[in-house]
């Protein structure tokens, strides 16, 4: 694991950040597996990292990174103007230091932790913007006594936070986990409750956060573009929130082929990148095979099932395509018993339930190949959420607005809610306990917070089609979900997951292209992705740009029985569930894995 973990309190206030929250920094840096740790705390500021080394793996980028500037009064090294804890990688650093250079900051390493900490130092906030990459990291700027905390604008980094008062002090805690800001708070003396609002939203969607909530009661999930500045140089902490603007330039699409084919293959060589070694994911589709046709690793990876002797379809695909590449290919076979003793050490260790079986399977792959020396992979999540790629919720919310079910944004976001329901909200009074309904509020902030966020997303821009901000609504609400996903599982491993689909610079060309080069109707073919088929149409085989999407099939419904104990163990789940939704899924936890995999998920989870 990699991370970053820290508080403030404010100014005058430093003897109150307490013994036990800093062993709670130092031990939560100290987890296992890192290249290095560290903390660093100065006045009423403590800041720690975890470190996954990939680029400058020496001394040299160690972290937290002070930034020394002798011809400043914040110059020197026990009192630096700067200091970042920062976790991810950029895209652009070459481009960067050109700027920094022309600027008269030249950097000194080759790190590009040290990159961005001269480039917030000297732009702020509001430099954001012509960063390319993912991150997330908190930088302590000393001259204005304020700690900037960003999230890339995809997602691809999490960030938690929360400001709480303890022992009559106001503190501000963030980690990129949330079981290690749980960790800090419960060591400053904060309780930590979970939020029965989310709870209820996470068995309807299946996400552990709903916009900033999340499963713990006043604990933020920081969202994609998002800056916090936290000002404590007064008597009281102050935040102001503010969103990266990206400023890159809108793309030509005159030509959408030729662009989409070279802006995918620019992301995928800047993703390449790397002081350690790096592989491919390849689960037989389209993505990850247009990503292999250009990385050309050395070595792919593939994760699936084998039951009674019947392997993954996947296996055969990703095979024939590694061969193509050239790539020295391995299979990382999931099993029964691998998937049952992996589950709820999964939920133990990222303090949340999981969201889709997958994750354990994504692990799996993740330690296979990370013990064959690889510490950086490339995986294709970002292309269905940018370019169209699910066609059956599209023509879905299609059929809806030609029936005039869904007459405005608000509505589309409702319908978005009910499409994609795991337990719809009808059947939540049959699952959930009148107390545990009144405590959700009866899913009336689920339910709002859908149609506010598509009325937002629709009036972004003006749109050809309608199905233009389903998918926006996509990109900005499953793409993050499924990044969170990829981000915890391998940095679980000791992995770095980098998607070249899921970059800025992807993302404004899919979003500028007309909805005929997403989603292509004509007759009884349907093409999705069509524009990306088109362009890489000479570099992947017939076989995979004709096959159906499929997302890593694991026969996880039939496991399902060896867990069903797990609900009547759980005081929580017995307090919240009906006794008939707790008997049905006992009786038969594969026909109703719908609702058995969200519960079983509480279950471990609460206990």
């Amino acid at each position: 694991m990699c991370g970053i973990l820290g508080i403030i309190t404010p100014r005058g206030s430093v003897a109150n950040i307490s013994r036990e929250a800093f062993d709670a920094v130092r031990d939560a840096m100290q987890h296992r597996g890192p290249d290095d740790a560290g903390t660093w705390q100065r006045q009423n500021v403590l800041l720690g990292h975890r470190r996954l080394a990939v680029v400058a793996p020496t001394s040299a980028g160690h972290q937290p990174m002070p930034l020394v500037d002798t011809s400043s009064p914040w110059g020197t090294a026990s009192n630096p103007r700067a200091v970042i804890a920062y976790n991810g990688e950029l895209y652009n650093d070459s481009w960067l230091r050109e700027q920094l250079d022309l600027e008269g900051k030249r950097c000194i390493s080759t790190s590009d932790t040290e990159t961005l900490l001269r480039w917030v130092d000297l732009h702020g906030a509001q430099g954001l913007g012509m960063v390319r990459g993912m991150y997330a990291f908190a930088a302590w700027r000393a001259d204005y006594e304020q700690l900037v905390l960003t999230r890339d604008p995809l997602g691809i980094k999490p960030l938690y936070y929360a400001q709480v008062v303890s022992r009559g002090v106001e503190h501000f805690c963030f980690a990129s986990e949330l079981q290690a800001i749980e960790k800090l708070l419960r060591a400053i003396g904060v309780a930590c409750e979970p939020d029965m609002v989310t709870m209820s939203a996470y068995i309807t969607t299946i996400r552990t956060t709903l916009g900033r909530r999340t499963l713990l009661r006043g604990v933020c999930c920081m969202l994609p573009g998002e800056t916090i500045t936290v000002d404590a140089s007064g008597g009281e902490l102050r935040l102001l929130h503010a969103r990266v603007q990206t400023n890159l330039e809108r793309p030509d699409v005159a030509h959408a082929a030729s662009l989409v084919r070279e802006t995918v293959t620019a992301s995928v060589r800047a993703h390449l990148v790397s002081d350690v070694p790096v592989c491919t994911l390849l689960s037989g589709g389209l993505d990850s095979a247009i990503i292999a046709s250009v990385s050309r690793t050395p070595l792919s990876f593939c994760a699936g099932a084998q039951e009674a002797g019947v392997a993954s379809p996947d296996f055969a695909f990703a095979k024939e395509a590694a061969a193509l590449y050239g790539m020295r290919h391995t299979e990382a076979i999931v099993t029964r018993e691998m998937f049952m003793e992996e589950w709820p050490a999964m939920v133990a260790h990222n303090g949340q339930p999981l969201s889709t079986p997958n994750e354990v399977a994504i692990y799996h792959v993740a330690r296979t190949l990370r013990s064959a020396g690889c510490v950086v992979t490339l995986s294709g999540e970002g292309a269905d959420e940018l370019f169209g790629g699910y066609d059956l919720a599209l023509l879905q919310a299609r059929q809806a607005w030609q029936s005039g079910r869904i007459t405005c944004a608000a509505d589309a976001g409702e319908f978005e809610l009910d499409a994609n329901a795991s337990i719809s909200r009808a059947m939540k009074p049959h699952v959930l306990t009148p107390a545990a309904l009144r405590a959700a509020e009866h899913d009336e902030h689920l339910t709002q917070f859908y149609r506010e966020t598509f009325t937002e997303i629709a009036a972004e821009r003006e749109d050809d089609d309608p199905l233009q901000a389903h998918v926006r609504w996509q990109r900005r609400v499953n793409l993050t979900g499924l990044l969170q996903r990829l981000d915890t599982a391998t940095m679980r491993a000791g992995v770095e997951g980098r998607t070249p689909f899921a970059d800025v610079r992807v993302m404004r060309v899919a979003e500028s292209l007309p909805m005929r080069d997403k989603l292509r109707v004509e007759g009884d073919v349907v093409t999705t992705k069509a524009v990306l088929r088109e362009a890489f149409s000479g570099d992947v085989l017939a076989s995979i740009l004709r096959r159906p999407k499929a997302s890593f099939p694991l026969p996880f419904q039939s496991w399902m029985q060896a867990m069903t104990h797990v609900l009547e163990s759980s005081a929580f789940i017995r307090e919240w569930v009906t006794p008939s939704a707790r008997q049905q899924i006992a009786r038969d936890p594969g026909g109703h894995w719908h609702i058995a995999w969200p519960l079983m998920n509480l279950a471990m989870w609460r206990g």
